[in-house]
């Protein structure tokens, strides 16, 4: 395979205080070992985040007791508890370097960061895919259940199986750490399944206002791409509502995972775009690579055509 360009519609590079270095960054790297050394993968900035409701973030993880478990489905929501613990006041009673930080009742404030994570680390994690398992590690210093799920729905399903047993106590109230997007799978069937749910809100999306200028720049510089891969349902909103010159057809579509691929089958402006659609098995790099490699030879013949 050799040549070839392809857009990465995902959110905006350094939106989570990440390196904004594409170089080091996996998917270019896989995508680009796809279709060789000649190959040109770009990002296509769709959205970028803002953090919200922090000081009610901060107050439901101190009040630890009241859950059974811990959710994530995004490796953002992760980014925010750990924001919120970098910055927690230790008004916890008995804690080393504890202050006086107290509501107007008198009741301890919040509780410190180090206390917050020692009181989780007790008990289940759940976070869906190996990126969101690694910033469970890296923010809350835990190893996660559910990183193999590539799925809401399926976390819920493992969830609601390891109930009773592998160590796990029959929990009945879960906290939900998710974005304002978030969907319902995961609350659905856990509440079919008789698990209570706590949902904090605790980051919001924001569209790119640009991003119909950075794709004509894209078209300009280096001409119509071969692939377009989605990450979310909001990338594939997103480009759907790009004016038709900025969207060329014959293009070969990539879904990181069922749910994109789910937005993309409904959408009727793109189902008419796409000469070849693959969806990766897992959310990884790897698999999203593989699952290009796999199409790649119609997704070829399909752009010598056009």
């Amino acid at each position: 395979m050799s040549g070839g360009v392809v857009w990465l519609l995902r959110s905006l590079p350094g939106s989570d205080g990440g390196s904004t270095d594409v170089h080091e960054d996996p998917y270019v790297a896989a995508c680009s070992e796809v279709l060789g050394e000649r190959s040109v993968v770009i990002d296509i900035a769709t959205l970028s985040f803002e953090f919200c409701n922090q000081d009610l973030l901060v107050q439901t993880l101190c009040q630890s007791s009241d859950f059974d478990a811990l959710v994530f489905t995004s490796k953002r929501a992760v980014q925010a508890v750990s924001r919120v613990l970098g910055t927690a006041v230790c008004g916890c009673a008995g804690c080393e370097g504890a202050v006086a930080e107290t509501t107007t009742g008198g009741e301890p404030l919040v509780c410190c960061g180090r206390c917050i994570r020692k009181r989780w680390s007790e008990k289940p994690i759940y976070a869906v895919g190996p990126a969101t398992g690694d910033a469970v590690r890296e923010a809350l210093g835990s190893s996660p259940c559910g990183e193999t799920c590539g799925a809401a729905a399926e976390l819920a399903a493992l969830m609601l199986a390891n109930r009773g047993r592998l160590g796990h106590q029959a929990f009945g109230k879960v906290l939900f750490v998710c974005g304002e997007k978030r969907r319902e799978e995961l609350p659905r069937a856990l509440r079919d399944g008789g698990v209570a749910m706590e949902t904090v809100v605790a980051y919001r999306s924001i569209g790119n206002p640009n991003i119909g200028r950075d794709v004509r720049r894209a078209l300009r510089t280096h001409g119509p791409p071969r692939w377009v891969a989605f990450f979310s349902p909001s990338g594939v909103a997103a480009f759907a509502g790009l004016p038709a010159d900025a969207r060329p057809p014959g293009v070969a579509f990539a879904c990181i995972g069922n749910t994109t691929a789910g937005a993309l089958a409904r959408n009727n402006v793109l189902g008419a775009l796409a000469s070849v659609v693959t969806v990766a098995q897992s959310p990884t790099p790897e698999a999203l690579a593989a699952a290009m490699a796999t199409s790649e030879p119609a997704a070829a013949a399909t752009a010598a055509a056009t």
